[in-house]
């Protein structure tokens, strides 16, 4: 790029500079001019001045009452307290194409595409844009049109982009051979402001306080005065050549480019010139040229946003949006100050009498009102007279009747009616009002749309900008979509493979991305007109099957204190399906059906817990029998185990008295033999082992007895 050069500026190319602007200035002046008295006289109408200077003097020198009856002003309020809440959705398209760049480069700048809208919203919201944009909606309402601009600022040690609205549109001016409505594609736009003599000698000592000044004005400004002086500021697109040096792979770099990177220079394998422009700002006064630099913007920064526009005989004309109120609200001016008048007139009582009755009493005659306790007439003058009441002439009709043909005429002319600033209407079903407040709105489409043209544009000049602006390495805040800040590192050094040596790599690159900037409907009035519609919804449905459908969205869209409880308990009533499909889940099944199949589950399992008792029972039983029998079994082996032990102790005893026992010794130890066997099929294994012990005592006690015997004989022998 060819560098701006400061340096080139001597007195004359000074001089030429600000004689340009000055032209340019003229020239819109004389192009603009209607659009201009009509901005400064609707302005001045809408908040108040509503008579003309003839008129009202010739109302104050006949002392006639004269009232303003102002209904446009509550209109105009109206409609700009709907508009507060209207949303802004920026959206950044990533242009940037595999085959244009490459797939890294493509890669990275898809990457950064979020990120570069947060820094978007993030300017937009340190720029309070949601204040820019709704005076700059009062501006084109009440005057036709309006401006807001966009600067650079120092944010610390870096620079930064913000929003900044103009409170004096009339101060602005635009080269109107542009193409676009907003004139960010023209060659100059400016504006002026207004310094005092000791601002300016003290922000700018170098230059002499000016003793007289120019005539040439900045529409009914001059260029100033002994006490203030007027500073203009002009962005001008001028062109210049640079010179593209362009590699053997087809890759194009700039003169800075290769300064940044020498390496790049042994590739070049040849050059071309193209014409390119850059918008450049100058500050002047009437007599000297302040400062000039050149911006990082791509378009011109000062955003025009018309209202409802129209061209005429070649010439651009903007409306406001009461013009054609404006004569309507005159009459009822006038017709509401006619009937004050007649008020004023008839309010004092009038009396018939002859002169000289009332002479001496004259000045209580002459208000009969006041508070005196009795009017006094001198009676004989007249005998048998005395002064009669005059009745009151009733008012007009045709007054009232003008006076509200009026008022509908004004409604009429915006568009808007009563019921949209709170008055009762004949309208009383929620279509009715649903669609008269949509006619209003329609009255209003091309000043919204205007608006909505000249955002977008200007997140166009935001996004062009930003690669100038945010080129080092630094840390920048960002808004993501849900409104929180967020702290991010960009333009950080990455290794370059071919030289092994860290080099900045921008985050934000020229050229790749698009802006998409959404800006949707105030939410009021259509929170309004979705419950308006969700009640005529019930009201039409004689079986109530649109209750459970819509009470909840109802509850939702009206705006009061604990409407959001409302709406969560009221969604119990909403069928499942209709859940299903708006949470993205499973439709879940028909309730009879799931309690059928709930039923039928319950059955199966009281049928399984039948059939398991049965068998239970059944298996029970058998232990029991089981039980029986074996207590049968250790009940014998019981009584067997007594008999032989009862057979023991007799033939014990047979031996002490050395008697001969009547059971043999083989026929005991068969017996016991046998015991031993039936133990062994006692189930119980605690019994098993008590009767094996006994059975074992037994035995030991047999053999105790045989060797006691055998004993007894060899002591006979």
């Amino acid at each position: 790029m060819t560098k701006f050069s400061q340096k080139r500026f001597n007195d004359d190319k000074k001089t030429k500079v600000i004689a340009e602007a000055k032209d340019h200035i003229s020239n819109f002046r004389t192009l603009w001019e209607d659009n201009l008295n009509m901005y400064e006289e609707m302005t001045r109408f809408i908040n108040g001045q509503m008579w003309e200077k003839d008129a009202e003097a010739a109302y104050k020198r006949s002392q006639r009452v004269m009232l303003t009856f102002n209904k446009i002003r509550p209109y105009i309020k109206q409609i700009v307290g709907e508009d507060l809440g209207f949303s802004v959705d920026i959206k950044i398209r990533n242009i940037s194409t595999i085959e244009t760049v490459g797939d890294q480069q493509a890669k990275e700048a898809d990457q950064n595409k979020d990120l570069l809208a947060g820094l978007v919203r993030n300017i937009a919201y340190h720029s309070r844009t949601q204040q820019i944009y709704g005076n700059s909606y009062i501006q084109v309402l009440e005057g036709g049109f309006s401006a807001w601009r966009v600067l650079v600022i120092d944010d610390g040690e870096n620079r930064a982009l913000r929003i900044r609205g103009v409170d004096n549109p009339l101060q602005c001016y635009w080269d109107l051979s542009a193409k676009n409505k907003t004139k960010t594609d023209g060659d100059f736009c400016g504006l002026v402001s207004y310094m005092s003599k000791d601002a300016f000698m003290r922000d700018y000592p170098g230059y002499p306080y000016p003793d007289s000044f120019t005539s040439a004005d900045t529409y009914k400004n001059d260029w100033g005065d002994e006490n203030r002086i007027a500073i203009c500021e002009e962005y001008r697109r001028e062109t210049y050549k640079e010179k593209v040096y362009i590699t053997q792979d087809g890759q194009e770099f700039s003169e800075e480019d290769l300064e940044e990177n020498p390496l790049i220079e042994p590739m070049i394998v040849r050059e071309r010139t193209d014409k390119k422009s850059r918008i450049v700002h100058y500050k002047f006064t009437d007599h000297y040229l302040l400062d000039w630099t050149e911006t990082p913007f791509t378009d011109l920064p000062l955003v025009c946003v018309p209202g409802y526009s129209r061209i005429i005989d070649g010439k651009q004309r903007t409306y406001s949006f009461a013009i054609d109120a404006k004569d309507p609200q005159r009459m009822l001016n006038f017709i509401g100050s006619e009937i004050a008048q007649w008020l004023k007139i008839t309010k004092k009582t009038k009396f018939l009498s002859p002169a000289k009755m009332i002479d001496a009493f004259i000045k209580d005659w002459q208000d009969p009102d006041s508070p005196s306790t009795a009017l006094q007439y001198d009676p004989s003058v007249a005998p048998g007279y005395k002064p009669e009441p005059i009745p009151a002439l009733p008012m007009p009709q045709d007054l009232v009747e003008q006076y509200q043909r009026a008022e509908q005429d004004i409604q009429i002319a915006l568009g808007r009616y009563e019921s949209n600033i709170g008055a009762r209407s004949n309208e009383v079903s929620g279509i009715a009002i649903f669609n008269k407040a949509m006619q209003g709105n329609s009255t209003l489409a091309e000043y919204r749309d205007a608006r909505n043209e000249a955002i977008a544009e200007t997140g166009k000049i935001i996004l062009n900008a930003i690669p100038n602006i945010y080129d080092a390495e630094r840390t920048i805040s960002i808004t993501n979509e849900n409104d929180e800040d967020e702290e991010v590192k960009i333009n950080s050094p990455k290794l370059d493979l071919n030289s092994g040596q860290y080099q900045m790599k921008k985050t934000f690159e020229k050229n790749k991305y698009s802006v998409e900037v959404d800006v949707g409907d105030s939410f009021p009035m259509q929170r309004s007109a979705t419950a308006q519609l969700g009640i005529e919804l019930i009201k039409a449905d004689p079986t109530g099957q649109a209750y459970p459908l819509v009470a909840d969205i109802i509850a939702e869209s009206i705006d009061v204190d604990g409407a959001l409880k409302i709406a969560e308990r009221l969604r119990t009533l909403v069928p499942p399906q209709i859940i299903a499909q708006e949470t993205g889940k499973p439709t879940p099944p028909d309730p009879n059906q799931v309690m059928q199949q709930q039923m039928a589950q319950q059955m199966a399992q009281l049928q399984m817990q039948e059939q398991q008792i049965k068998i239970q029972a059944q298996q029970l039983q058998m232990q029991v029998e089981q039980q029986k029998a074996s207590d049968d079994h250790l009940r014998a082996l019981n009584d067997r185990m007594k008999a032989l032990s009862d057979v023991l102790n007799a033939q014990t005893n047979q031996a002490k008295v050395g008697n001969d026992v009547a059971l043999s010794k083989q026929k005991l130890a068969a017996e016991m033999a046998r015991t031993e066997a039936e133990i062994l099929k006692v189930e119980s294994q605690e019994a098993r082992e008590h009767m094996k012990f006994h059975l074992e005592s037994l035995r030991g006690a047999h053999e105790m007895s045989n060797n006691n015997k055998e004993a007894n004989k060899n002591d006979n022998s």
